[in-house]
């Protein structure tokens, strides 16, 4: 993913990027302007740049909003847009669960973006991002690699490293399964312990509102206030989980081991 670069606004310098400068005009092989550049480029042949004839779709050379690159908030000094190169492996075969990605399949990509000049001096940030899963304990790590272009021409590297578990119950494929899985039994019997605390102090407002017509006795009361103070959050734990169940990109995941569409998990992260 490489984001927008930035066009500097006096003096021929690049300073801080800001939207206001930010470039989105597609490049390359993508723009007529481009492919008469690239065809006297040494070395560049009429089959490469027939491949985009057609479409330019996840090409990298199209510019791509914030929106649709999914980039986390935050994650450089940019606002996540620019120019994304997706590597994706090839269809699994059938009655095979791997995609396959080659080596070779890899090297062309990255000779391809050294071909097409991706950086230049308008570049702020290039950021490598990609996902590994480890079967043995289930788990799932968001890998990042930025690399921000100051005005002054230096490079400053920085990674961030996420592991996560994107399951909340191994070997569940079906309702019935949840029978016979201990870490589903516990929440269940949690969320059931949650609710009679909250039938309980929802009983004892309700007596004491129509015993004194007035809820103050229940609010000065410091035992109901520290049953408030552990109901609430459970209320924000049991929110949590859910929106982590129902989370678009982590199903993507759940569906196997391995998925043809790669999936942006530092959002997650």
């Amino acid at each position: 993913f490489f984001p927008a670069p930035n066009f500097g606004d006096g003096g021929g310098c690049f300073g801080d990027y800001t939207t206001n400068y930010r470039d989105t005009s597609d490049f390359g092989p993508c723009t007529v302007e481009g492919r008469e550049v690239l065809a006297n480029v040494p070395g560049m042949t009429n089959d490469v740049l027939n491949k985009y004839n057609t479409s330019c779709s996840k090409s990298g050379f199209e510019w791509w909003p914030s929106s649709r690159t999914n980039a986390p908030a935050g994650i450089v000094l940019s606002d996540g847009s620019g120019y994304v190169r997706d590597i994706e492996p090839n269809e699994a075969l059938p009655d095979a669960d791997i995609p396959k990605l080659s080596q070779t399949y890899f090297q062309e990509v990255i000779q391809e973006l050294r071909n097409f000049a991706w950086l230049d001096e308008r570049t702020r940030a290039m950021v490598i991002s990609f996902s590994v899963y480890n079967a043995n304990f289930n788990l799932y790590a968001a890998c990042n690699f930025i690399f921000t272009l100051t005005p002054g021409g230096t490079i400053v590297p920085e990674y961030r490293f996420k592991v996560m578990k994107l399951d909340l119950y191994e070997n569940v494929e079906v309702l019935s399964d949840l029978l016979n899985n201990q870490a589903a039994i516990l929440d269940f019997l949690v969320i059931a312990l949650l609710f009679r605390i909250i039938a309980k102090e929802v009983y004892r407002y309700v007596y004491i509102r129509c015993t004194f017509g007035t809820s103050i006795p229940y609010i000065t009361n410091v035992w109901n206030l520290l049953e408030i103070s552990n109901i609430v959050p459970f209320f924000f734990a049991w929110g949590t989980r859910v929106g982590f169940v129902f989370n678009p990109l982590g199903s993507v995941y759940k569906k196997g081991m391995f998925a043809t569409r790669y999936a942006e998990l530092a959002s997650l992260a």
